[in-house]
């Protein structure tokens, strides 16, 4: 298996660098979250809102910076989808909010 697998959409396996076949889960939430199962962000970058090297290697960063949540209605759409030149969330209509 390669370092790193995308097993689904917004969902990928990467290999652990210190113990030989573990493999951590790496996946973007219906929330618009980035998360991993690896122990570094699950008790210490969660909290501080950091990514883990598996984050980062993985290519979840890049593909959730390309993503906007809606303040109003929660939504997580593409970046691409929101209206007037990224202003309007396509759910709601409501305006973005950064």
């Amino acid at each position: 298996m390669n370092a790193i697998q995308e097993t689904r959409k917004n969902q990928w396996l990467v290999r652990s660098q210190t113990t030989k076949g573990k493999f951590y889960k790496v996946e973007i939430g219906e929330d618009g979250k980035v998360r991993c199962e690896c122990p570094d962000f699950l008790y210490r970058r969660e909290e501080i809102g950091g990514e883990c090297k598996h984050i980062l290697v993985s290519g979840a960063a890049s593909v959730f910076q390309s993503t906007i949540q809606c303040r109003f209605c929660g939504h997580v759409n593409n970046a691409e989808s929101w209206d007037d030149n990224g202003q309007k969330c396509p759910c709601c209509l409501a305006p973005r909010a950064d």
